[in-house]
């Protein structure tokens, strides 16, 4: 007996070194948690290389150690079926059958524990303002579409502990936009939860393993933002019930069990929401945004040309609502530019995130203008024709009367005089140019902090033939006097800059 417990026992504590020999360390890795495995260190040439060694080679062990992939299995069944908790802080069973997630501090937000500052509130609100004042100069529509988390529909879903204590930051930015007067964000938690009044046993508006729409609620988030842009625009009109269908598929994509490596034992039953066979959009490769995605409606489809910026959500429905416009392009990120929309030429923007996006991003912004006699504010405007007639012609001298060359290694450009910026502060911009062809002009800032104007603080504004009319916007963090240089990069054509003004905030107004 004493030498079989032995043998087992060596047995044991061997089994992971020979499943290190006899599968391969992509077999063992992180595959089902969405990353790949640290790489093994090179061996090292060099003292500080020595050094770094062995917590490199620690990091990389972490991920590829024997049998890694069936202890972290039965770790999670014996946590997720015995204890009926998750295997970290991030994934939190309700029940055996519904997995909240904790992450992005889902819970604290939904308590109302971590409220906006005001700065952070009015900066998300500004953030909102200068989108839809930049786009309404062009004639181009605009909306902020906010999607609820999983835990702000079903709350009866989340443990006991994460109790209501205030306001969620989306009852906050709704409810500041509503005081400035300002319409462009939809908010989908009022179609939700009136939808949520159909939910049938396994039949929910997302998934109850992930946090994800499921079909029907793709369906609710389709005619919701299908109302919203109607309004915007009569033309946008939604599919008809007869040309779409939420459609079962074999699938656990959208489910925790897969990172939990229980995903053959707990699944979920899951669909889609896709419009009927003959309006299906056509997908084309040939957007011009980087990463960017463009989709040609389907023949019966007309509408507007959508230009939407989005997280993990839309993929859930970008397929009916290309079918519903005439152009739909998409772009993943939270950030566009005047220069994006031109090369789109849309006839509505969308910013579309789910409510963590709250979180994650940070959006403390300015107006779009700094009213006259804000306190802090500086404005300086220059109405003397510029001319800049090829690429490094320097006209500083015509630029202000008084304004005073400065050295660089760019060759040259417009160079303003020096203006108060106190730090930190933002920077506006607005101006008018002309130019003769197609063309670009690079907008270049420093503090009296930096020797030298340089590529890291520039600003490119693409150029049409014609009357441009540009605006933007840079954080100043450093130095108390500031600079601006305007430079034609392209040796070609004519621009001539008719008017310019720049404004300095040293808080968001």
């Amino acid at each position: 007996m004493d030498i079989l417990q032995i043998a087992l026992f060596v047995g044991a504590i061997c089994l992971p070194t020979f499943d290190q020999v006899f599968r391969s360390a992509d077999e063992r890795g992180p595959e089902p948690e969405g990353r790949a495995a640290l790489a093994a260190p090179n061996r090292p040439q060099t003292a500080a290389e020595l050094a770094q060694y062995p917590s490199a080679f620690e990091r990389h062990y972490e991920d590829t150690f024997g049998l890694r992939d069936v202890l972290l299995r039965w770790n999670s069944l014996v946590h997720h079926y015995v204890f009926v908790v998750g295997p970290s802080h991030d994934i939190v069973p309700y029940s055996r059958d519904w997995i909240c997630y904790a992450g992005n501090c889902t819970f604290e937000v939904a308590r109302g524990l971590m409220p906006f500052s005001p700065e952070q509130l009015d900066g998300w609100c500004n953030r909102i303002e200068n989108r839809h004042a930049a786009l309404a100069e062009s004639g181009v529509k605009y909306l902020f579409v906010v999607v609820p988390n999983k835990e702000t529909i079903y709350p009866e879903r989340v443990p006991a502990a994460v109790n209501r204590l205030g306001p969620t930051r989306l009852d906050q930015l709704v409810q500041a936009l509503a005081d400035r007067h300002l319409t462009p964000i939809v908010d989908m938690r009022p179609a939700f939860l009136r939808a949520k009044a159909e939910d049938r046993e396994g039949d929910y508006l997302y998934n109850p393993l992930g946090t994800h729409w499921s079909g029907r609620g793709s369906k609710v988030a389709y005619y919701a933002l299908m109302e919203a842009i109607g309004e915007q625009i009569p033309s946008a009109v939604p599919l008809t019930e007869s040309q779409v269908v939420v459609q079962q598929v074999d699938s656990s994509e959208d489910s925790w069990a897969g990172r939990m490596y229980i995903d053959d034992v707990l699944r979920q039953s899951q669909s889609i929401f896709i419009p009927t066979p003959g309006y299906f959009p056509t997908a084309l490769e040939n957007s011009q945004l980087n990463p960017g995605h463009l989709f040609s409606g389907s023949e019966t489809s007309g509408g507007p040309r959508v230009l939407i910026y989005h997280d993990s959500f839309l993929p859930l429905i970008d397929i009916p609502l290309a079918a519903s416009f005439e152009v739909l392009e998409s772009c993943v990120g939270n950030e566009f530019s005047i220069e994006d929309v031109e090369k789109s030429g849309p006839d509505i923007v969308i910013e579309m995130f789910v409510e963590r996006a709250l979180v994650n991003y940070n959006a403390v912004e300015p107006r779009v203008r700094a009213p006259e006699g804000v306190p802090g504010g500086n404005r300086r405007s220059w109405n003397r024709e510029v001319v800049l007639g090829g690429a490094g012609d320097s006209v500083s001298s015509q630029f202000l009367p008084d304004s005073a060359t400065v050295p660089n290694s760019l060759s040259g450009g417009a160079t303003s005089k020096w203006f108060e910026a106190p730090s930190p502060a933002w920077l506006t911009f607005d101006f008018e140019v002309q130019s003769d062809r197609e063309d670009s002009l690079d907008l270049y800032w420093r503090s009296d902090r930096m020797p030298d104007f340089d590529r890291k603080h520039r600003k490119t504004f693409s150029l049409h033939v014609g009357s441009n009319h540009l605006t933007g916007s840079v954080r100043w963090q450093v130095g108390s006097r500031g600079q601006i240089m305007l430079r034609k990069p392209g040796p070609d054509g004519t621009v001539r800059i008719q008017s310019l003004e720049v404004a300095t905030l040293a808080h968001p107004q």
